[in-house]
């Protein structure tokens, strides 16, 4: 069963619609690393770009090859979910599809995951989870000019027996056993017809692993 916060404990708010989640490991915005984590330093706002929906944090790991930083931007109003002392994997890798660049990445902390994102879908870096976007239950006509229409879907997210939804690339938290995780996620899909330039079916999601 969820766990819920005590009855005098105000929920989260939502947090800054569309914020998105990234990890450069050293100079680079894809790679593996492992190690144990000697330092995390919140940063200032402007570490994460003129983008005020996002903070970063560096997180300093000591590995077997020495120190290696690693720069983890969240959306505000979420902690990095990782402590010092904790050893960490983490992953990211990224390719283009068309004109659009993806990006899947994921922390985990003793085999633990602590976060995941995922602009290809991927619902395997996610493991614990089940995560997917429903099928429309009838494909929406072309327009009178013969285009394709678009069709906006929310994500779906289940933990053991919890549920939970979002779309619109919005934030919102989903109280589980474990305690909360932050979700984000959006979906598009089209019906028959012609589609735009570049337009294409798509899920995204990510999630974080909530204050404990």
């Amino acid at each position: 069963m969820p766990t819920e916060p005590p009855a005098n404990t105000p929920r989260p708010a939502e947090l800054p619609a569309g914020a998105g989640v990234s990890l450069r490991i050293g100079e680079r915005w894809e790679g593996h690393v492992e190690g144990v984590i000697a330092e995390v330093e919140p940063l200032a706002s402007a570490a994460a770009g003129t983008d005020e929906r996002r903070t970063s944090s560096r997180i300093l790991l000591s590995t077997p090859d020495g120190a290696r930083e690693l720069l983890l931007v969240l959306p505000r109003g979420v902690d990095a979910p990782v402590a010092v002392g904790e050893r960490i994997e983490a992953h990211t890798e990224s390719r283009v599809l068309g004109i659009h660049p993806l990006t899947d990445l994921w922390i985990r902390a003793g085999g633990e995951l602590r976060l995941a994102s995922s602009d290809s879908g991927d619902p395997a870096i996610a493991n614990g989870w089940e995560i997917g976007a429903p099928q429309p239950a009838e494909a929406p006509p072309p327009k009178a000019n013969g285009m394709a229409t678009r069709v906006d879907q929310a994500v779906l997210f289940r933990r053991g027996e919890v549920l939970g939804a979002v779309g619109g690339n919005l934030w919102r938290c989903l109280y589980t056993a474990e305690g909360p995780w932050w979700i984000t996620g959006h979906a598009v899909a089209w019906g028959p017809g012609n589609l735009p330039p570049d337009a294409s079916s798509y899920f995204r999601y990510a999630l974080v692993r909530g204050a404990r």
